[in-house]
């Protein structure tokens, strides 16, 4: 009974003492993204947009970090000849995330979670709407990116992310390249 006391305590004294090192953060960023519907017999497919995010995170020590944020995919088109569809896709993610140092002002980060994204589309016939839809489900979420220290509490950072969406009960892959700033408290 004492070992195992004196192993929870160990371990307790050893997390809170990187609470020194614990910092709050937000980020964000803004670049393209690309959803991969397909264009088989559509005349007319755009599948790529602006894509935007934003995390609040809290770094624990030793890399690791807990992160949440919205991101959006952006918008997409097809249509065929009378008929057209819009949609898009946004939504949470809820992750952790592993810095490694790559020099003094420099690291690489890889990002794990999940992912709540919706998708919401219109149709229209002759350019008058004609019908609504939403779909959302949970996914995994991943991501890597870059970042370079200006300061103490500001990074540029560089990233990509990707997930999957629903799309006419269809799974597709959704992907954002972005390119931001991190603002450590």
């Amino acid at each position: 009974m004492k070992n195992i006391s004196l192993v929870l305590g160990l371990t307790a004294a050893s997390l809170f003492s990187t609470g020194a090192m614990a910092q709050a953060y937000v980020s964000g960023g803004v670049g393209f993204s690309q959803i991969s519907v397909r264009c088989g017999n559509w005349t007319s497919c755009d599948r790529s947009d602006t894509a935007a995010k934003i995390t609040g995170g809290y770094e624990l020590g030793n890399g690791f970090a807990l992160e949440v944020g919205y991101i959006t995919f952006g918008k997409g088109k097809v249509s065929y000849f009378i008929f057209s569809e819009q949609f898009k896709v946004d939504g949470f993610t809820l992750g952790g995330a592993y810095r490694l140092p790559l020099t003094k002002d420099s690291e690489m980060s890889l990002r794990l979670g999940a992912a709540h994204l919706k998708t919401k589309g219109s149709t229209q016939i002759f350019g008058r709407p004609r019908g609504s839809y939403s779909e959302e489900k949970p996914d995994a979420y991943a991501g890597f990116g870059f970042g370079y220290t200006l300061d103490k509490h500001l990074k540029i950072e560089a990233g990509c992310d990707f997930s999957r969406a629903s799309y006419q009960d269809e799974k597709v892959n959704v992907r954002a390249i972005t390119l931001g700033a991190r603002y450590a408290f």
